[in-house]
């Protein structure tokens, strides 16, 4: 039930890089990308657009990584 969920999330720090992955048997595979700029904050409805083709009943999970790799950051927010 990824499809119609919010994303309201804010970075203090660095920029955060989060990623929507389909979960595979096997293969996990980044269907969507979104960039939340330090200090700044984004808004995001997951549209099926947003799947990769994938169907919106198979499993999803987010990843959040600083921008560049390595980098402290800090994130808030809600996923609704």
């Amino acid at each position: 039930d990824v499809v119609g969920r919010e994303l309201s999330l804010r970075a203090s720090s660095n920029t955060v890089k989060v990623d929507l992955v389909h979960k595979g048997t096997l293969i996990q595979t980044v269907v969507s990308t979104w960039y939340v700029p330090a200090g700044g904050t984004i808004y995001k409805v997951i549209g099926e657009n947003d799947l990769g083709g994938y169907d919106e009943n198979d499993n999803y999970y987010f990843r959040f990584n600083s921008n560049p790799m390595g980098n402290k950051y800090s994130i808030h927010g809600t996923i609704g």
